[in-house]
């Protein structure tokens, strides 16, 4: 009975494992892709000549509005 207890432990341990590593990975993922998304507005609004940064701007929550 305590084998099959510890065994059974030790499966769900190594799932946790697993689900933890899968959701790190996630996490990496969707911020490379934030990181992309940003880099190429910021590219976009310097070929507009700033016009987008200054037409926005974020209050202390993060919330956009305007000037």
């Amino acid at each position: 009975m305590d084998t099959q207890f510890s065994a059974d432990l030790e499966r769900t341990r190594e799932q946790v494992v697993v689900a933890q590593e899968r959701a790190s990975a996630t996490e990496r993922r969707a911020l490379r892709e934030i990181d992309q998304e940003r880099t190429l507005r910021q590219k976009g609004e310097q070929a507009l000549g700033g016009a987008g940064a200054l037409s926005w701007r974020r209050c202390r929550r993060g919330h956009r509005t305007r000037p």
